[in-house]
């Protein structure tokens, strides 16, 4: 037989009673049963916590520290109804129940969210007996809140593009932080397949990882994924991954090689030439790098990136450079293309200016062969005698240049004026140092490159008339007297004054000054005697000297047309000193 005997809750432990039992039957007597209360858990004491305190780590931002759990029991196994209050500073920590009985667990957890500040927080659970909410237990706990480790990965965000079927894409990123802790990376896609991954995939911060996307099984399109950090304590950092694969494209150039002439001489480089870059598939768009190559590094290119469509231009700097044949290449590749790289060949031929070379001394006016005279105006042809397309000389201070385009012609050291420069012919104004000389040796420099001496034998005279062909033949390049000029269909009267134009008149007086334009205070005659014969007839030769506004060397004439000569197309003969012009010129005379 048991019995089960309710004591109130405010029965200390030790105090003694009875019971009595009275039997149903008359004829048996009572029983008296004494009773001494030993300490149940409803009565005084305390209970026992393992452990005896809790202490929680985190760091500000990281993860949610582990739950911990208290054990909780009453020394003589009794049990005890009990409540359970907690206290905590910014209200941190919670419990998993707020009443139970002996033996019982108690769960404890911290809410990281409420900390901003590092630092030590404290809290308590204590443990009150329910009916009287005497403390049976306080359980202290402990907070360390630190700093948590900062995960800063560069870029923080990956963009790919690959064609289909083409090579693998890579980007390195750079994982940083403010301490050298220990990381995993893993790589992880959006939907299906296996086309990203990392290595490697753990290191310590400060290393750096390599992000690849294999197009391989893709189709043309966008696809995403992640790179996940993970750092113990610390929020794992994520880096989006955005990989576009196009339909398969090859680079298209639009040279495959260039040529590029230079002579040691210029003043100026190569013109630049240009490159466009294209791609074989419509609305496909590739970057592309150009990267120059030449022993020397006479080779570049500009700009050295750029999108399909785009130009870059070849530059040549020849400065150091000596005559010869010079091989560079141009590489452009592209990650997104199926023929990458592309290759463009380029050739530098650098040569030395030629050797000026004459072949013909002639009179400018008659473009006959010719002796020169002081004053002389002389064509030179020849090959390399000057530049292409050729330059007219100019006038400085009142006196026509000597060096033209780097061209210049002396006369026994003399330099010589000079009125018309190219490569093929040079006109020439004689010195008038090479007066009284039986011979004068030219020499014709052209880009720095020097003919070999041309002997010429030197006149007193030798007169040419200039023609309206420039050819040194037919219808003299002549004036009538009202200025317009003499021709067939406009021949001057007899009697009147015709104005006739030429050369090789000899030393003046005064002496003439090499290169001097003559204005109307500076006049100068021949020192030989002039004379002139229209259709074999002696002419009155009213002036022979300088041509205003013109070099010295140019000679006019002013002659009055005789009355008794035939009219029609008649030849002029014009005779300076022991000389005279060519036989094949004429006047119109009406």
């Amino acid at each position: 037989m048991s019995f089960v005997l309710p004591f109130p809750q405010s029965v200390p432990t030790g105090t003694t009673g009875f019971f009595t039992l009275t039997p149903s039957v008359p004829t048996l007597s009572p029983i008296t049963i004494p009773v001494t209360f030993n300490g149940s858990g409803v009565g005084g004491g305390s209970l026992t916590t393992t452990p005896a305190s809790l202490t929680f780590n985190l760091q500000l931002g990281g993860a949610v520290p582990p739950e911990q759990a208290v054990t909780v029991t009453n020394p003589n196994n009794i049990t005890d109804f009990i409540t359970i209050n907690v206290t905590s500073s910014n209200g941190f920590l919670t419990i998993g129940q707020s009443s139970s009985t002996t033996p019982t667990t108690i769960t404890a957890r911290v809410n990281p969210s409420v900390f901003t500040q590092t630092g030590v927080y404290s809290g308590t659970i204590t443990v009150l007996r329910l009916s009287s909410s005497t403390i049976l237990a306080t359980i202290p706990v402990t907070v360390n809140v630190t700093q948590a480790v900062r995960v800063t990965p560069n870029p923080s965000a990956v963009n790919l593009s690959g064609v289909a079927g083409g090579a693998v894409a890579t980007q390195a990123i750079q994982v940083s932080g403010d301490s050298t802790a220990a990381f995993t990376a893993t790589a992880s896609v959006t939907g299906a397949g296996n086309w990203l991954s990392v290595n490697p995939t753990s290191g310590n911060l400060g290393a750096s990882i390599t992000v690849s996307a294999n197009p391989s099984g893709l189709s043309a399109g966008t696809y995403t994924g992640n790179i996940t950090i993970q750092v113990q304590g610390a929020v794992a950092a994520t880096i989006p991954v955005t990989y576009t694969v196009n339909p398969p494209a090859a680079l298209q150039l639009s040279a495959s090689s260039l040529t590029f002439n230079y002579q040691t001489s210029s003043s100026a480089p190569p013109v630049a030439q240009q490159v466009q870059v294209n791609t074989s598939a419509s609305g496909v768009t590739l970057n592309w790098t150009a990267t120059a190559n030449s022993t020397g590094g006479w080779l570049s290119v500009n700009p050295t990136t750029g999108t399909s469509g785009g130009t870059f231009s070849v530059n040549i700097n020849p400065a150091g450079l000596t005559a010869g044949s010079y091989a560079g290449t141009i590489s452009v590749t592209s990650s997104g293309a199926t023929n990458s790289p592309q290759s463009v060949a380029v050739t530098l031929n650098v040569t030395s200016p030629a050797i000026p070379l004459v072949t013909a001394v002639l009179s400018a006016a008659s473009l006959a062969p010719s002796v020169t005279t002081p004053g002389a105006i002389l064509t030179l042809r020849g090959s390399n005698l000057g530049p292409t397309p050729g330059v007219s000389g100019g006038v400085a201070n009142g006196f026509v240049a000597t060096n033209v385009s780097g061209v210049t012609v002396t006369f026994d050291g003399v330099p010589a004026p000079l009125l018309f420069v190219s490569a093929t012919q040079i006109n020439v104004v004689a010195p008038y140092e090479v007066a009284n000389r039986l011979s004068t040796r030219v020499v014709i420099t052209a880009q720095s490159q020097s003919s070999q001496e041309i002997e010429l034998r030197v006149g007193e005279t030798a007169p040419a008339l200039f023609t309206l062909n420039s050819g040194g033949t037919g219808p003299a390049a002549a004036l009538n007297q009202n200025g317009t000029v003499n021709s067939a269909s406009n021949a001057e009267a007899r009697g009147n004054i015709i104005v006739l134009f030429g050369t090789g008149e000899g030393q003046t007086t005064p002496s003439g000054v090499t290169g001097q334009v003559i204005d109307g205070g500076s006049l100068r005659r021949p020192l030989a005697p002039v004379s002139v014969r229209i259709a074999g007839v002696p002419a009155e030769v009213l002036y022979a000297g300088s041509l205003p506004g013109a070099i010295g060397g140019a000679l006019q004439i002013n002659v009055r047309i005789p009355t008794n000569i035939p009219a029609g197309q008649v030849p002029v003969d014009v005779q300076i000193g022991a000389a005279s012009n060519q036989s094949t010129v004429t006047v119109a005379v009406q």
